[in-house]
């Protein structure tokens, strides 16, 4: 379905009329102070409605993701809008089907407002009867309303299997996956606790296995002491078979039970530890928001305490998996103390596998990347151990598109550094505005069996939630300030294809482009836009204040677009003002000038950029370099040789040059006398000339070879024939007249220029009419070749102003 396009919606350019000169001179000052130390010049602060060109009707919006329904089978999540009009065109009717479908869009706004309303609410199923109920308000003179309401009923049904599983776009986005992931991890937690219980019932049939076969050697004992005395009984030796375990292996049994029936009670209760800064949980409220977890609220050292429980958690982990082990051959009857004994003696973490690490308990850490920066000892210790744990560094775009304190707002870049010269850290970087990507994410994250960073951007947690919002996030991924990447340590061994930009926009490219409709004095013209980095700062209505407004009369040789500045196409740009693309209440185009404090985190941004662009491969500076090296190396080679092809094509053009003016010479001589001499043929094309052999190593010593030509050639000699016909192939325009009227006569060369190979293939009378019509007039009759062809004397008149 197309859309009309409403023109008045589209951004224009405003008439106006250049500004006074003096006026000009004073605003260029002024103007330039403003750039340098970022001063206001006038109160034309702008504010919202103010937007930036690149969200200005993008059509993107919090309705193309959210809300998200969440598959907890497939591990999938798919547009709930979609998920709804799927139920609706499979439960209603036609008349139905369309009155419904026309009043969702406003229903739904409405409860994706409520869902978020709600924080972490895990249940939708109030929202559910509520968006059910709105509908149905909608919708009028139904036919059969019995039957209508049966079928709302039946789609209520349906979307309550669900009512767990809804996620809406707002601050606690994050959370809520994470809260359903850990439902799912529950899955791999029943697979443990199976594992546990057989090898604990194994371990437990041994035990009472022995304790019956010690039962029954006491009996025998008993029964023994009655017929014999103890001295004799002292030498007897009973079968192997009903002694029961050794001392050593009914201890090690016994030990191995124990441990794992403490793991299989700790398990029970929960398998989850997350570790929250006490800021993050009174700003997000989220303590006792998530399922089967425990939740440790510390006041700063949250990473150093999430070390501490992670040494404890490993070493209880390694003893558990050493006693599985154990327990699985015990069950087997294939431990062997020789060799079994010093394994195990030596067991330790680098002997799990990572299928054992799966097992291993979740824990995660939630913080913000400012705070995570200002104490990186404690991270990068748990990088460096190599522990299994998953952080999740947040950060808001009010936060970190702020400029009071810019070393706060760029901590994301060195949580990124840090975690990639670990090299041992899987990093999943991205946005909230993209569901897809974020539910990928979670899961490969969860999943892992290294250190993991989960970098994502989010939405203030103060904000309403809106499409303003939701392109804010979307911006500042796009804009190369927050870009998108993923990168996984087990993926493969080189280090470049561990990195993943796919999911950016445009991702070869060092700021994307887009297009947009503009309606300029001339009329609608479509013109070609850069995203930057200054674009999502302008989203921050605090930044706005920023800004200056230019005149739209105002006219400056050294303005200069943004991206042409952080990009220059020229050499110097020092002297330039950069400005970017604001639009108005009234979709007014207007320029607003960036003050440098804007550039440098612009350009700090796009060398982070670059950096990963680098790093993954995708950038491809070197091999350029490599490329431009063994170009210009061919292209000084072809040089020499175009010089030595050059200097031999003149030769040649000299000898072809003398050749034809010698024949030219002979044959007016031939016309002053009266026809009883006649001039031998002259092959005239280009192949007949003697092959000229010529040194390309050395050309200056080409010069003797017009000397050894005139031994080639020889001496014309006069015989009593009549000339024949030929051409000037150079001239030929190879028009084919000639070839098709006359094939026996004139064939092309190589260079399809035609040459006459059979000057009597023909009548003459036709070959004075090929030189007639030859359009560069380069075909020569000659005179007959035939003295009885018909009519001589005519064609000899024609064919004179040829000859």
């Amino acid at each position: 379905m197309t859309t009309m396009r409403n023109d008045d919606l589209l951004p224009k350019v405003e008439k106006s009329s250049p500004i006074k000169e003096n006026v000009q001179r004073k605003y260029d000052k002024l103007l330039r102070h403003h750039f340098l130390y970022g001063s206001k010049i006038s109160d034309n602060t702008p504010k919202n409605p103010f937007q930036v060109l690149p969200t200005f009707e993008t059509g993107k919006s919090i309705d193309s993701q959210y809300p998200i329904v969440y598959d907890p089978e497939s591990l999938n999540i798919q547009s709930l809008k979609s998920v709804i009009l799927k139920m609706i065109n499979k439960i209603f009717n036609k008349e139905e089907k369309a009155t419904l479908i026309q009043a969702l869009h406003p229903v739904f706004e409405q409860f994706h407002k409520r869902i978020i309303s709600q924080n972490m609410a895990w249940d939708c199923k109030s929202q559910i009867t509520e968006l059910i109920s709105g509908l149905r308000d909608k919708v009028d003179l139904i036919k059969n309303q019995d039957n209508f309401d049966k079928n709302c009923n039946q789609l209520y049904l349906q979307l309550s299997n669900y009512s767990k599983y809804i996620i809406g776009f707002s601050s606690h986005t994050l959370f809520q996956f994470i809260n359903l992931k850990l439902i799912q991890r529950k899955q791999r937690n029943i697979e443990f606790l199976e594992m546990l219980n057989e090898h604990i019932s194994g371990l437990a049939e041994l035990l009472l296995l022995h304790d019956k076969r010690r039962d029954t050697t006491d009996k025998q004992m008993d029964f023994a002491s009655n017929l014999i005395s103890f001295d004799q009984i002292s030498e007897i030796e009973l079968p192997a078979v009903s002694s029961g375990l050794s001392d050593s292996r009914l201890n090690r049994l016994k030990k191995c039970l124990n441990l794992l029936q403490k793991a299989k009670e700790r398990c029970l209760k929960d398998s989850t530890t997350i570790f929250i800064s006490e800021e993050l949980n009174k700003e997000y409220s989220i303590e006792k928001k998530f399922c089967n977890a425990v939740i440790e609220v510390d006041s700063e050292e949250v990473c150093k305490k999430a070390r501490q429980a992670y040494k404890i958690e490993i070493s209880k982990f390694v003893k558990i998996i050493k006693a599985l082990r154990i327990a699985k051959l015990e069950i087997n009857q294939q431990y062997n103390d020789n060799y079994h004994d010093i394994y195990f003696e030596k067991f330790d973490l680098p002997y799990l596998g990572e299928e054992d690490s799966q097992y291993f308990r979740t824990l995660i850490i939630l913080e913000k990347s400012q705070n995570l920066v200002t104490k990186p000892n404690d991270l990068l210790a748990l990088l460096s151990d190599d522990a299994i744990v998953k952080v999740l560094s947040i950060n808001n775009v009010r936060e970190i598109s702020a400029f009071e304190n810019k070393q706060r707002s760029e901590a994301f870049q060195d949580i990124v550094s840090m975690a990639l010269f670990q090299r041992n850290t899987n990093i999943y970087q991205g946005g909230t505005e993209d569901a897809q990507w974020l539910n990928e994410a979670f899961t490969k994250g969860l999943e892992a069996s290294k250190p993991v960073l989960w970098n994502i951007i989010t939405c203030d947690p103060e904000s309403n939630y809106t499409n303003r919002d939701f392109s804010t996030v979307k911006t500042a991924v796009d804009s190369r300030f927050f870009p998108r990447f993923i990168y996984q340590v087990t993926s493969t061994q080189s280090f470049g294809e561990r990195f993943n930009l796919e999911h950016n926009l445009q991702p070869s490219a060092s700021l994307p482009s887009y297009q947009k409709d503009i309606i300029s004095l001339s009329g609608i013209t479509r013109k070609e836009y850069k995203l930057t980095m200054a674009d999502f700062f302008a989203m921050n209505e605090k930044n706005l204040q920023m800004l200056e407004i230019l005149p739209s009369g105002y006219t400056n040789a050294e303005l200069l677009v943004l991206d042409e500045y952080l990009l220059p196409k020229i050499d110097d740009v020092s002297k330039k003002i950069p400005f970017i693309w604001l639009i108005d209440e009234r979709q007014i185009l207007k320029r607003a000038c960036v003050p440098m404090s804007w550039i440098s985190r612009c350009r700090t941004s796009l060398d982070f950029w670059e950096f990963l662009l680098e790093l993954s491969g995708m950038s491809h500076h070197n091999l350029t370099l490599e490329i431009e090296k063994l170009k210009s190396a061919w292209d000084a080679q072809k040089k020499v040789e175009m010089e030595t092809l050059n200097q031999e094509l003149k030769l040649r053009f000299e000898i072809r040059r003398r050749d034809d003016l010698e024949y030219g010479i002979k044959r007016i001589l031939n016309a002053l006398v009266d026809g009883r001499y006649a001039i031998p043929n002259k092959t005239n094309h280009i192949e007949s000339i003697p092959e000229i052999k010529v040194d390309r190593s050395n050309p200056a010593e080409q010069g003797n070879s017009e000397i050894e030509t005139e031994e080639i050639k020889s001496e014309p000699v006069l015989e009593s024939i009549n000339p024949e016909a030929w051409v000037e192939s150079n001239e030929c325009t190879s028009c084919n007249d000639c070839i098709d009227a006359l094939p026996t006569v004139f064939k092309y060369n190589s260079n399809k220029q035609a040459f006459v190979h059979n000057p009597k293939g023909g009548p003459y009378s036709k070959i004075v009419a090929a030189a007639e019509k030859c359009p560069a007039a380069c075909i020569h009759p000659g005179l007959p070749q035939d003295s009885k062809e018909r009519g001589l004397e005519k064609l000899r008149k024609r064919a004179e102003k040829f000859n």
